[in-house]
This record gives structure tokens, C-alpha cells and sequence, in this order.
């Protein structure tokens, strides 16, 4: 177990997982999307995918279930897109 259990602002987090969504390697744009589970102190790839790698998008929840990705770009292309992930 974390060691944040014992922490006030710990207990205070409303949500279970922290989510990293693409980014930049040395080489290219990521479409990954990873999913740390704070109870577990342990990362996953989730399943899904981005539609395009990028970096320096923004992403939000909505409803505690719904992450929408917006924006990013590559070294070449800005994007104005929207990509939706649904949590089970």
C-alpha cells in the first residue's frame, strides 16, 4: 500500500485512478493512455487509444466517467479534435 494512505490529503481525493494521456518521446507522439490506481499504487495501460499520438493536449472529466482529450499537437500539425474516453 501507498504510503499517502495515512495522509490528510489523501483521503481527501474524491477519485480512484489518476490518468496519463499521451505525450512526447524522443522519437514520437504517444496514443497511449495509462491509468494509475491510487488504492493500488500500481499503473496500467488502459485498452483504448487515442485517435492520434500528440502532446501539450488538455483533457477534463465529465460525470466521473467520461474523459474528453482536446486539442495537442506534434512537431508538424496542431490539432483541433476531440477525443472521448468512457470509463466501465
Amino acid at each position: 500500500m501507498s504510503n499517502y494512505q495515512n495522509n490528510s490529503y489523501y483521503k481527501n481525493i474524491k477519485t480512484k485512478y489518476l490518468y496519463a494521456i499521451s505525450g512526447k518521446s524522443k522519437v514520437e507522439c504517444q496514443k497511449t493512455i495509462e491509468r494509475y490506481d491510487i488504492e493500488k499504487d500500481q499503473w496500467v495501460e488502459v485498452k483504448m487509444q487515442l485517435v492520434y499520438g500528440r502532446a501539450l493536449s488538455s483533457a477534463i472529466t465529465f460525470n466521473n466517467r467520461y474523459i474528453y482529450v482536446v486539442g495537442g499537437s506534434t512537431s508538424t500539425d496542431c490539432f483541433e479534435i476531440i477525443d472521448t474516453y468512457k470509463e466501465d
